[in-house]
């Protein structure tokens, strides 16, 4: 039992980077409106999934947690426009139309 327990926890937690590695490192920041902040997201893919279920989102960008980045809620910010990418090594951030550009 134990090995079973070990075995899917291990599969857990590779699993988690894997995910996150599917999305671009950058850091997008609001146009002419603010950015509607959220601190209930753990992942880049919540976040995402967020701005698809709100009205007027086009764009998200996520801070995963300093100490706890593959568990903790981060910093989730859907964007209705955009006016830069600042680039980051540590931020996600997609456009929910992948054709759209800054």
């Amino acid at each position: 039992m134990f090995r079973t327990l070990f075995l899917m926890a291990t599969v857990c937690m590779t699993a988690v980077p894997a995910l996150a590695e599917d999305y671009e490192h950058c850091k997008l920041l609001p146009g002419s409106t603010s950015a509607v902040f959220n601190y209930e997201q753990v992942g880049p893919a919540a976040c995402e999934q967020l701005c698809r279920d709100t009205e007027g989102c086009i764009a998200w960008s996520y801070t995963p947690h300093n100490f706890n980045p593959k568990s903790a809620p981060g910093e989730c910010r859907t964007l209705a426009d955009v006016s830069d990418d600042e680039g980051s090594d540590r931020d996600y951030c997609g456009f929910l139309d992948p054709d759209a550009n800054i």
